[in-house]
């Protein structure tokens, strides 16, 4: 393993395998990894996915039978009769990866795509993979009654309903955990004959068994097993090695050291010593590691400007329209059909909505700071308050401007599972909505605090998304786009409406039925004469501030 760096390494298993190749990429080893997590998926929530665990998400594999039968399936030569649990509610877990979607996928036709996809996607693995590393983990297994599949959790407790006349249980031996392996090997080098195999033993005990047995003889028997069968085929194959990871952790000198008090669950650090004993250290391999590839995608900063030809010429992104009840100081835009001249107006650009994606703001002696010193200083310069406070009214451009989401390469090769791309890598809906949570997160929580101050705000929409903007430019189809902004616009909204925070929705008429904003709506140029491909246009911007007057009447008389 030393002299070969750039062999490329597959891993699969039971959940300790997840492990493995942790350590693999750590040590800037040639990892496949076939389904990588979306780049503006944050980090915390991979594992929640199933992403960055294995070299695909098939999820966990216990045994060689459901190792054997997930390339039968791929290469289509099985096909399952059971192909879905489905709830009362019509979500679909899929059998045979029942928690590889926290809540199940949205139906039957989102789980169908999702795993058409995976199972391309592990008759691509055997192709790029020069070393498949495996881990056995249990013998124990749950399987149908009608044709004999595998199942890596017993019916009835992760999905699904148990039924004595549809499933059974199984606990295999030794003869039928060699004959699953070796038809795995076989099967896998007929496709792959230069591919070579690394076994592996869990170390993590049985927590309960569905045998006559104390979970202690059955786990033992389990794990012997196992340990016999990857044993014999190391020995009889020179392409077959076996790596002690069991006996590092569970054997005897090692005095459950590793194990936390209940003697069930593995210490972090068990995760770190086998690998200790074999690899390099870390320091000297991380040179080669690749980049972290959770890489946000900022905004461009967006400026207000103020049309010659109308009063308001457009709304963007983090621009607040900062409303007060003091002095007369009507700005240059003069708003000469909105508000009357006893009342302040500024709209200013607060700055770039790169800001967006980490903490800007925080509470402080019952007002709001900002923490991004961006944001601060424009501020100040805009309304000579260095906090927010509940003595003005706020209107904040925030929360449906969805760049961040789309930018970059994965929307050019991935498509929200609910449209017609045969040939993209389908997102689940959770996953999609999981993506527009994290965008959105931090400017939730400014709007929380807003309500915990008791300020008077309310949120106005950006413009809609143009279809000669410079993300529909970059390749991606324009259904996705519609798809993805869509969706991302009624998340916030719906959080809005859960809130109680008012929101102004974009003018009637001035979207297309994909929700595209309308060419007549469109901003040609800027005002230094280049092509603007982002913003609304005068146009826009007057009917967008009748709205905001009308909403002010109604709810700020006293403005």
């Amino acid at each position: 393993m030393r002299n070969r760096p750039k062999r490329r390494i597959s891993c699969a298993g039971s959940c300790f395998a997840q492990h493995i190749g942790a350590q693999f990429k750590k040590r800037g080893f040639n990892y496949v990894d076939l389904e990588t997590p979306p780049p503006a998926l944050s980090r915390e929530r991979w594992h929640e996915f199933v992403y960055d665990l294995y070299s695909a998400r098939y999820g966990n594999i216990y045994t060689p039978r459901q190792l054997i039968q997930m390339l039968a399936r791929a290469n289509g030569s099985l096909q399952p009769v059971e192909t879905a649990y489905v709830d009362e509610n019509g979500r679909a877990r899929d059998p045979f990866r029942p928690a590889i979607e926290p809540d199940g996928f949205a139906d039957i036709d989102e789980l169908e795509a999702d795993r058409r996809y995976l199972l391309s996607q592990v008759a691509s693995m055997l192709d790029q993979t020069d070393l498949f590393v495996f881990t056995l983990g249990l013998t124990e297994a749950w399987e149908s009654i009608e044709d004999g599949v595998a199942l890596p959790t017993c019916p009835g407790t992760v999905g699904g309903t148990f039924d004595t006349d549809k499933y059974r249980f199984k606990n295999f031996d030794y003869e039928e955990t060699l004959q699953d392996m070796n038809a795995f090997i076989a099967l896998a080098r007929e496709k792959n004959p230069q591919m070579k195999f690394l076994l592996t033993v869990s170390p993590v005990p049985l927590t309960a068994t569905a045998t006559d047995q104390h979970v202690l003889p059955a786990t033992l028997y389990s794990k012997s097993v196992l340990r016999a069968v990857a044993g014999a085929l190391s020995q009889k194959h020179d392409f077959v090695d076996y790596f002690p990871s069991y006996e590092l952790i569970a054997s005897h000198p090692m005095r459950a050291m590793y194990y936390i008090p209940n003697l069930r669950k593995l210490q972090p650090r068990a995760s770190r010593r086998p690998w200790m004993c074999s690899f390099p250290p870390l320091a000297i391999s991380r040179a080669v590691t690749s980049k972290n590839p959770v890489r946000r995608h900022p905004s461009r900063p967006t400026m207000t400007t103020f049309s010659v030809k109308k009063p308001f010429c457009r709304l963007s992104a983090n621009e607040p329209l900062y409303l007060r009840k003091l002095s007369y100081c009507c700005n240059q835009a003069g708003y000469e059909s909105g508000l009357e001249k006893k009342t302040d107006v500024h709209v200013f650009a607060l700055g770039s909505g790169a800001y967006e994606t980490n903490p800007f703001s925080e509470i402080r002696d019952s007002r709001i700071f900002f923490t991004e010193p961006l944001y601060s200083e424009r501020l100040e310069t805009a309304t000579s308050e260095v906090s927010i406070d509940d003595t003005h009214v706020w209107g904040l451009v925030t929360g449906t401007h969805n760049n961040r989401i789309l930018r970059g390469e994965f929307w050019k090769e991935a498509t929200p599972a609910c449209l017609d791309h045969p040939d993209l890598r389908p997102v689940s809906r959770a996953v999609v909505d999981a993506i527009i949570d994290d965008d959105q997160r931090y400017i939730k929580a400014f709007l929380a605090q807003l309500k915990q101050i008791k300020a008077k705000f309310f949120v106005i929409s950006c413009p809609p998304v143009r279809r000669n903007s410079v993300i529909a430019g970059s390749g991606i189809p324009l259904d996705i786009i519609s798809a993805i902004d869509s969706r991302a616009r009624q998340c916030f909204t719906n959080w809005l409406s859960e809130q109680g925070i008012p929101f102004i929705a974009p003018p009637e008429g001035t979207m297309d039925d994909q929700g595209f904003l309308l060419k007549e709506y469109s901003l040609e140029k800027t005002f230094t004469g280049k092509r603007d491909p982002h913003h609304a246009n005068a146009d826009y911007g007057t009917l967008m501030y009748k709205q905001i007057q009308d909403f002010l009447a109604q709810n700020h008389p006293e403005i």
